[in-house]
């Protein structure tokens, strides 16, 4: 299909098209307005004084009005006199007397009866404001372009000026569009929204733009996906408004239809500009106005208001200047600076694209990374530190490519750091602290490898990482070691890491561990079969591939993996009499291979609890002690802890003090509890005891708990120095972790 108007052109040639189509039209918003109203208004023409300021011959200095030459010759050895009548006392602003021709300090004076002495000699004009020093009438005293400030205000008074000529602001219109989106109310009143349903968020952003742009626009309501609906909305704003903005609807789906109103209604001037994100901005003259299509995603409507709507709203009130220069006023530019890229950058081919960036420097290089390159991604563009443009011609931007950064926000980077590593929810959770002492510092999620890796080459000043050597059975250790390369590095245990399984409330599968996600009788791989029933063998997929002569699809391939018979996820539940058992007695049983390695190191026996009958009635196994503690059971194997379930125990939980200096109300109440006595709590040398006598027994973690376990004296010297954390240690197979 032919069309009548340029496509997917640069920033630069849509930019041209506006300001050639619309320059003229600033003389349209020329007006007159009351001196006070036009603060940071563009002035329209020359404005010249209509008085002379000051219009009057005054003093600068309190003293005496006196003719210079009474003054001749006067000296603090030889002061000139002068009677009464030839000296008048002048106030600071006062009028000279017409007789006088200076104003004598009373710092160069003295006063004996009537009779004023002289210390200096003046000149003509001494001590006295002229008539129209400041401003004489006739004179220009502001230029057409100049932006009306406090202090022109001012002088417009004092030179009986009251109103001037500028260039008033075009009344502005956006009109959001789309079936999904979902106006502020609504979204606000609803807790959960449909899928495919987004607020109306980008009238929020538009709005505040203008606002921080000293303009005013008005929003519409937000439009269904309807060509009648939208053409008459487009009409009726492009007739009572300068200027109208329409929100999204500019692509080629079948329910855009913003390119059909423009075509209907007035001239469409191009349709498209190569530039990422933003590439489905287009625009048209409509009853002889601008109207700009913004496409529909956050940051591609950023980008085309920066660059398309704020030049215009300076070009339509006089203040029309270079392009990128009024496209850093419009993202508010502090200043701009060069930086090597971090990472490298595929940038697509013939595209200017917008990169949101986070900065950091590591030694003497700035460093830059992008945060996101989508559209649609609003935090980034919160969260970046500032905006680089990269040209068409940069397709494969290498690491360490020198890029130039228009700074939307201040960085101290003497006081920020940055992290590289694993991706870790608890190191977000440090930023705001370390804001709040003073300091900062940026992440970036690479992986505990990628973080190691970074911090080798000094591209990071601190990584976190949790990796596990399966030879050794340590974490991090042995990794830390490869990557430093024999320089020493600082090592600091930030937070522990909790992995388990979510259930839903109450867990009504109950599901303890992983081995009870594999068992039938929870109902978790296949659904309850009704008794008597067996559950067939899917069919085939339609379509499946041909092996050996005959059709086998999905559920023929696990038929042939498990060694024939039915698909194991399949067959069906039997139902004999030697099955029909209670759920509440079955318990779980260990696994094959647990079962074999923990026979073979307790020759004696082990207890295992039985599904089919309660372990209470099971007679004690030789070499196996037990303690009974409500339904659970805790077993000591052969200098090995075992519980009722054949799970071995690694955790001990101490708790060093009941007594705490806060007064949480879901722990204690406001009037306290009753603590034990001193002689109540466990010595440090009972700690040490336990610590070393459990650690024999296979425990790799203790946790020591209160109450607030740092009120108790002494507890931080005593981790530091105890001898059971070295028990502990050296007859773990892992690391020994100490927790409060």
């Amino acid at each position: 299909m032919a069309v009548n108007f340029p496509e997917h052109i640069t920033l630069a040639e849509a930019w041209k098209i506006l300001e050639t189509r619309f320059a003229k039209d600033a003389d349209k918003f020329k007006t007159k307005m009351e001196i006070t109203a036009a603060l940071d208004h563009v002035l329209a023409e020359d404005i010249l004084a209509g008085r002379n300021v000051p219009h009057y011959a005054a003093s600068a200095v309190d003293g005496y009005a006196l003719r210079s030459a009474d003054t001749a010759g006067a000296s603090a050895a030889t002061p000139a006199k002068v009677g009464a009548g030839k000296w008048q006392w002048m106030n600071t602003g006062a009028a000279l007397p017409e007789w006088a021709d200076c104003v004598l300090m009373v710092e160069d004076s003295s006063m004996e009866g009537e009779m004023l002495s002289v210390f200096k000699p003046l000149t003509p004009s001494a001590n006295v404001r002229p008539l129209g020093e400041d401003v004489m009438a006739g004179q220009i005293i502001a230029r057409e372009g100049e932006t009306v400030s406090p202090a022109l205000i001012s002088l417009f008074l004092c030179a009986g000026i009251d109103e001037v000529p500028v260039y008033g602001a075009p009344r502005t219109l956006f009109i959001p569009t789309g079936d999904e989106i979902i106006p502020r109310e609504e979204w606000l009143a609803r807790e959960q929204q449909r899928s495919g349903t987004v607020a109306e968020s980008n009238s929020l952003f538009i709005s505040a733009s203008f606002r921080r742009w000293g303009c005013s626009i008005d929003v519409a309501p937000v439009l269904p996906d309807n060509l009648e609906i939208l053409k008459e909305y487009v009409e009726r704003g492009a007739k009572e408004y300068d200027i109208v903005l329409v929100g999204a609807g500019s692509a080629k789906g079948r329910r855009d239809h913003t390119i059909e109103v423009f075509e209907s209604l007035g001239e469409v001037l191009f349709r498209g500009v190569r530039v990422k994100p933003g590439r489905p901005a287009m625009a048209a003259v409509i009853n002889g106005k601008p109207v700009i299509c913004l496409p529909g995603f956050p940051m591609s409507t950023a980008v085309t208001l920066w660059s398309l709507v704020y030049p215009l709203l300076r070009l339509l009130t006089g203040r029309a200047a270079d392009q990128t220069e009024m496209i850093k006023d419009a993202i508010g530019t502090l200043e701009s600076r060069p930086a090597k890229l971090l990472v490298q950058h595929s940038s697509p081919a013939g595209i200017e694209e917008w990169l949101r960036v986070k900065t950091a420097r590591v030694g003497d290089k700035l460093y830059a990374w992008a945060l996101t390159s989508g559209a649609s991604v609003l935090w980034a563009l919160a969260e970046s530190d500032a905006i680089a443009m990269l040209p068409p011609s940069a397709l494969e931007c290498e690491k360490e490519t020198e890029i130039n950064l228009w700074m939307t926000r201040k960085v101290d980077y003497d006081r920020r750091a940055l992290f590289q590593g694993s991706d870790d929810p608890a190191i977000q959770l440090l930023v705001t602290p370390v804001r709040r002492r003073g300091a900062d510092f940026a992440s970036r999620t690479v992986g505990s490898m990628g973080g190691l890796a970074a911090l080798s080459r000094g591209e990071c000043h601190f990584a976190a990482a949790h990796l596990l050597d399966e030879s050794t059975g340590g974490y991090n250790d042995v990794f830390i070691e490869r990557f430093a390369n024999g320089r020493k590095w600082n090592r600091v245990l930030v937070f522990y890491r909790t992995q388990g399984i979510i259930v839903a409330r109450g867990n009504p599968k109950g599901i303890h561990d992983f081995a009870d996600l594999c068992e039938k009788r929870r109902g978790i791989l296949e659904p309850p079969a009704r008794r008597g029933d067996a559950r067939p063998l899917r069919p085939p997929a339609q379509g499946a591939r041909k092996a050996r002569g005959r059709n086998k699809g999905l559920f023929a391939d696990m038929h042939d993996a498990h060694g024939g018979g039915e698909p194991r996820l399949h067959r069906p539940r039997r139902r004999d009499a030697r099955h029909k058992i209670r759920r509440r007695r079955a318990r779980p049983r260990l696994h094959p291979a647990d079962r074999r390695a923990l026979r073979a190191r307790h020759p004696g026996g082990i207890h295992e609890p039985s599904g089919h009958r309660r372990a209470a009635r099971q007679p004690a196994r030789r070499g196996v002690a037990r303690e009974g503690r409500g339904n659970g059971r805790l077993q000591m194997a052969l200098g090995e802890l075992v519980d009722g379930f054949g799970r071995r125990l690694n955790y001990v939980r101490i708790s060093v003090t009941d007594r705490c200096n806060f007064r949480c109300t879901y722990c204690m109440p406001e009037e306290g509890v009753k603590c034990l006595s001193h002689r109540d709590i466990l010595r440090y040398e009972d700690i040490a005891f336990l610590c070393r006598a459990f650690a024999k027994l296979g425990v790799g973690k203790f946790r020591f708990t209160g109450g607030e376990p740092l009120v108790r004296k002494g507890l931080v010297p005593f981790f530091a120095e105890s001898s059971c954390r070295d028990a502990a240690y050296k007859n773990c197979p892992h690391d020994q972790r100490f927790a409060a």
